[in-house]
């Protein structure tokens, strides 16, 4: 799917709103600069990634964004809006605008929503909260490939209980 897609997925509203929480606060213009990966993107060490095929994105995003290379290996290493998304996968999921439209334009929240509905489901996450609350296996999946981290899961109870009033 693109920016410019009619394919319409869906993301438990819940789901949303906890990741928006834990990831943004529910600031859909938040951005966070990943060192880790800008340290990768510069010494061409991208565990499990093609440095050529590397480069030609972050040219794209150059291009796209009319900005230097050296801009867009920042915008590469960063996340962006509600949902934290990473730069390069924004741009890797079919991103043909500058990462300002996806802060600000006037269909900024639809578009944060269809991207990080795209993400879920490529990843093979895209489960509800009831979901991921009643099968922690579930959670675990979702928490290590949303974010890295098992720990993450914690954090979306912690917000779960604090919105929903839920007992985990």
């Amino acid at each position: 799917m693109t920016d410019d897609s009619k394919t319409v997925l869906t993301v438990d509203p819940k789901v949303s709103y906890i990741v928006a929480q834990v990831e943004s606060a529910g600031f859909g213009g938040a951005m966070r600069f990943e060192p880790s990966v800008y340290e990768h993107i510069k010494g061409c060490t991208l565990p499990g990634k093609d440095v050529t095929t590397e480069s030609t994105l972050v040219q794209h995003i150059a291009k796209i964004n009319s900005c230097t290379i050296e801009t867009a290996e920042l915008i590469y290493s960063m996340s962006f809006g509600l949902y934290q998304i990473m730069g390069y996968n924004l741009y890797r999921m079919g991103l043909h605008q500058p990462v300002s439209a996806f802060l600000a334009g006037v269909s900024s929240r639809a578009l944060q929503d269809s991207f990080f509905a795209q993400f879920l489901d490529e990843h093979g996450i895209n489960f509800t909260w009831e979901e991921m609350r009643n099968d922690p296996e579930k959670l675990n999946l979702f928490s290590s490939h949303y974010n890295g981290s098992l720990a993450y899961g914690n954090r979306m109870k912690s917000v779960a209980r604090g919105h929903y009033g839920e007992v985990s």
